[in-house]
């Protein structure tokens, strides 16, 4: 059987300690934030509660920056993927996107490069929310230089984004945990050896399919 290699050691491990970042800092997020939840913890865990929040946050900004510059080039070559105009096909992709996930038997979805147009989609909003999160997050690290008034409206910046970031991944989670039927065995691609098989590549991503297998750089036999 034919695979390709899809995902490199350097993605799936990126990955790997950004979900890790994140769920620290939805846990630690809840812990602090949700007054009830806050009253009811003592002092010194929260004082650990937050400790944790901070390095989580640095995991979370700091490795995908950590891997551009391991990768560069990689690096350039996703956003130019990312950066570039939208075909015929993706807009279809997009039309077809919810009928698709409620009848996927019966709706036909065109052929992607790849990256889908939803993929590219969300991920471009969870660029934006991460910033925004980043952005207030260092705001309210340093509150005691700053208004309150300004505090308060970071607050509201940070706990809007983590519920937008949240949503993403829920949906994330649905699709690449293979919950979706027409996914199932996705997950291998960041939580497993980064490999699919021909017949999926050819069913999610039928032009890089095409290329990959033409070229057969990263088609491997097992």
């Amino acid at each position: 059987m034919r695979y390709i290699q899809r995902q490199s050691g350097l993605a799936r491990s990126v990955h790997w300690l950004h979900t890790l970042a994140t769920l620290a800092l939805f846990i630690t997020g809840i812990l602090i934030y949700v007054p009830s939840i806050a009253n009811a913890i003592a002092l010194g865990t929260m004082e650990v509660a937050r400790l944790v929040h901070r390095g989580g946050a640095l995991i979370f900004l700091g490795i995908p920056i950590l891997a551009m510059l391991i990768q560069p080039r990689a690096a350039a070559h996703k956003f130019k993927e990312y950066f570039k105009p939208w075909t015929a096909e993706d807009k279809e992709f997009m039309k077809k996107f919810l009928p698709y996930l409620f009848n996927p038997k019966k709706v036909h979805m065109p052929e992607q490069g790849k990256y889908k147009s939803g993929q590219i989609l969300a991920d471009g909003l969870v660029i934006v929310f991460a910033l925004l999160i980043g952005i207030s997050g260092a705001f309210l690290w340093a509150a005691n230089s700053f208004s309150p008034e300004l505090i308060r409206w970071m607050y509201l910046l940070h706990d809007v984004s983590m519920i937008m970031m949240g949503i993403l991944l829920l949906g994330h989670i649905y699709l690449g945990a293979g919950i979706f039927k027409p996914y199932r065995g996705t997950g291998r691609l960041m939580f497993g050896d980064g490999k699919v098989s021909e017949a999926d590549a050819r069913y999610h991503w039928g032009k890089w399919a095409d290329e990959e297998i033409t070229s057969g750089e990263h088609v491997v036999k097992e």
